[in-house]
């Protein structure tokens, strides 16, 4: 084999790496998604150490409406890339589903320019000034 022919089966072997690296982390969070009891499921929705993994556990969890696993592994993707708008709408969303709106709330100011977040960002906000006692506040808002 000559050299160029060297250099024509390294990229193939470095994508073959590369996908193993990334496929390997969301294998493990759907073993974990589809345990036999759901509760076990839930009990071990753990933040994964590979962003990817943490988005494609939260996608997963999502589309199988379990909102609070979703939240958990959106949370975790979000603080290894807290400036993905995207991220942020998703978990800010899913947060406000799950009923977890003290985390929502850290997340509303930035999200209340967002043309898909704004309206819940800025009720949310709202709210929070009227529960402070804030009337004037929440009426600006």
């Amino acid at each position: 084999m000559t050299a160029s022919g060297a250099k024509r089966l390294a990229p193939g072997w470095f994508r073959a790496v590369a996908l193993g690296l990334c496929v390997a982390p969301t294998m493990l969070a759907c073993t974990r998604l589809l345990a036999d009891d759901p509760q076990s499921a839930n009990a071990e929705s753990a933040p994964l150490e590979s962003p990817l993994g943490n988005y494609l556990a939260g996608r997963y969890a999502r589309s199988n409406r379990d909102t609070g696993a979703a939240v958990d592994f959106f949370e975790a993707a979000l603080a290894e890339d807290p400036a993905n708008r995207t991220l942020q709408n998703r978990t800010f969303l899913l947060m406000l589903a799950d009923g977890k709106i003290e985390r929502a709330l850290a997340l509303a100011p930035t999200l209340a320019e967002e043309p898909q977040t704004a309206a819940m960002a800025e009720l949310l906000l709202a709210a929070q000034l009227l529960r402070q006692g804030d009337l004037a506040g929440a009426r600006d808002r």
